[in-house]
């Protein structure tokens, strides 16, 4: 399962500890290469791409850097073609890009920061100013992936809410499509939870939730799986690639372990245990359907289960959903 911890970076005297940053120099001049390279290496961690088939080849490993160094204007071609590339796509639009020019042009800063470059450096330049810059931009970058981070996790159990779901939701469906896939969701609520809030208070509700998420956490073991925490008591898990006997298979493993943790807790009477009811779908990503399609059907699998028995995972297959019902007595 996708891990979402924030990394708080203590700051320092002389700024935030950029020690762990990841440059990338692409320049197809051998000569500018290890110059570059010999002037920041000691600094931060350096790789370096000389021509396009070498960016794509990082970016297809999903090799992000921390910032781009590039020298467009010796580049065969557009270099600036490159920048733009950089900030159309999504995975790296956010990653600063810093160009450097051989003399003072006013129609190179023009076109640098018109392809989206955050900064032109010009040659020959001072070793103090450009690593002063160079810094100054992580800085900025990091302090944007921070908030982004805020924006996008639960912020009690820390783990991604309905925004970054969405958002995810997205990207696998497309992810789906291209692979002639699967891909499966279970809206999890948990039953009488709110009863259980109401009766030991909000702290102790607060602490159930967390338990929740890492018993999820723990039975969601493939890399791909996500689980994001909805609004009150409600959580959404992800499964890319997952066929519906499979993600019956796995939400039973989540209702069996949340009823486990209600019955471990002496204080909950047998009427006032905390259960799941949990709704799941799967289906294979096309073109003309939406991964909104997705969750309207999970929706209404889940209001099946909390009208009819609770404590129930209904897919809408007859024989799986039987099989719940009798693991839920």
């Amino acid at each position: 399962m996708q891990k979402y911890n924030i990394v708080y970076k203590e700051a320092q005297k002389s700024g935030y500890e950029l020690s762990n940053a990841h440059l990338l120099i692409f320049d197809n001049d051998d000569e500018n290469i290890p110059v570059l390279n010999r002037l920041f290496k000691n600094d931060y961690n350096t790789t370096c791409a000389s021509s396009v088939d070498d960016l794509k080849c990082l970016l297809n490993r999903h090799q992000y850097p921390d910032l781009v160094i590039l020298d467009p204007f010796k580049y065969a071609g557009d270099g600036l073609d490159v920048c733009r590339t950089l900030k159309e796509i999504p995975n790296t639009a956010n990653i600063p890009v810093v160009l450097i020019a051989n003399r003072q042009d006013p129609n190179h800063e023009i076109n640098a920061l018109s392809s989206g470059a955050e900064d032109l450096l010009i040659k020959p330049f001072s070793l103090s100013v450009i690593k002063a810059k160079i810094n100054s931009h992580l800085t900025a970058k990091y302090r944007t992936d921070l908030l982004e981070q805020l924006l996008n996790i639960d912020p009690l159990t820390r783990i991604p809410n309905r925004r970054r779901l969405d958002d995810t939701l997205e990207l696998e469906w497309r992810r789906a499509i291209r692979g002639g896939s699967y891909i499966a969701i279970l809206i999890i609520d948990l039953d009488g939870f709110k009863v259980y809030n109401d009766m030991y208070g909000h702290s102790r509700g607060e602490e159930y939730l967390k338990k929740v998420e890492h018993c999820l956490s723990v039975l969601l073991q493939r890399p791909g799986d996500i689980v994001a925490r909805d609004d009150g008591e409600d959580f959404v898990v992800v499964l890319p690639e997952c066929s519906l006997q499979i993600t019956f298979k796995i939400a039973e493993r989540i209702r069996s372990a949340v009823e486990h943790i209600s019955r471990q807790n002496k204080e909950i009477g047998q009427k006032n245990l905390v259960t799941a009811s949990i709704g799941c779908a799967a289906m294979k990503a096309t073109i003309n359907q939406s991964a909104r399609q997705l969750i309207v059907e999970a929706d209404e699998k889940l209001y099946e289960a909390k009208s009819l028995l609770k404590n129930w995972v209904c897919c809408g297959d007859d024989e799986l959903d039987r099989v719940s019902q009798n693991n839920a007595k």
